[in-house]
Order: C-alpha cells, then sequence, then structure tokens
C-alpha cells in the first residue's frame, strides 16, 4: 500500500514550525482578517487582534503558518469537556524554541461561525471527547 503523500509532506514539517505554505514572511499583513480551513473544510477566522495575543508569548513567534499547518492536518482535535464550543487542534512540532511541543489551536465552533481563539505550546494533551481521529 503506497503511503499518502500529502502525510508525509506533514510528517516532513513536523520538524519545521513554520513551515506550512501559504504564509508570507508577513504573516497576515498590516491589517485584516485570515480564513483557514480544517481538515474538513470548514473556515475558521483569524483576526489580526488574535494572532498577535498568540505572538505576546515569545516562544510563538514564527509560528503562524504552525498554526494553519495544525488546523490542515491535526494529529487530534479534542472538544473540551468546560465548553463543547471549544474544539482543541493538536500537532506535534520537534525543535520549537522551547524543545519538542504540541500545538494546540484553540477554535470556538458556533451554529453560523468559527474563529481562533488562542494558540499554545503544551507537553499534554487535554482530555476531552475525541472528534479526530474517530475511533471505531
Amino acid at each position: 500500500m503506497e503511503a499518502d503523500s500529502g502525510l508525509s509532506t506533514a510528517v516532513n514539517n513536523c520538524a519545521r514550525p513554520g513551515a506550512a505554505a501559504g504564509w508570507g514572511g508577513d504573516g497576515l499583513g498590516v491589517t485584516g482578517t485570515r480564513i483557514l480551513r480544517d481538515f474538513q473544510g470548514l473556515a475558521i477566522r483569524l483576526t489580526e487582534e488574535r494572532l498577535a495575543h498568540v505572538l505576546e508569548h515569545p516562544e510563538m513567534a514564527g509560528m503562524e503558518a504552525a498554526i494553519e499547518e495544525t488546523l490542515l492536518r491535526p494529529e487530534r482535535v479534542v472538544q473540551s469537556f468546560s465548553d463543547p464550543r471549544a474544539h482543541l487542534y493538536y500537532r506535534l512540532y520537534l525543535g520549537t524554541r522551547v524543545g519538542d511541543k504540541h500545538l494546540c489551536v484553540v477554535v470556538k465552533v458556533m451554529q453560523t461561525e468559527a474563529f481562533v481563539v488562542t494558540a499554545y505550546l503544551t507537553d499534554k494533551i487535554k482530555r476531552g471527547v475525541l472528534l479526530w481521529p474517530r475511533e471505531n
């Protein structure tokens, strides 16, 4: 059985935070909102304000493309126990500024929209309802 070339690209990008296509050196640019897509095609809004909030943390510098990559190619997606509208997308990145860590992108999913609340690096995946991958 032949391996999925998209998967091998995603695995290779794990070693290089910020390696996903689609993010230039200037991220969002001077102003604006970026519409990202997750692995299921859901449109997710990332505002300049939220990105600035994330990038206030020095360990997140240069991780803009990794946010998009984590939404597109998560290793796990968990629905929060405390807020069912909060979906936590996780992907492991090797060699970040603080070592090998999972990037967690927190997305609030409402009836008519979805948007990034925050993103951070972590050692642990939070418990919650497993949304992806689905267990059979």
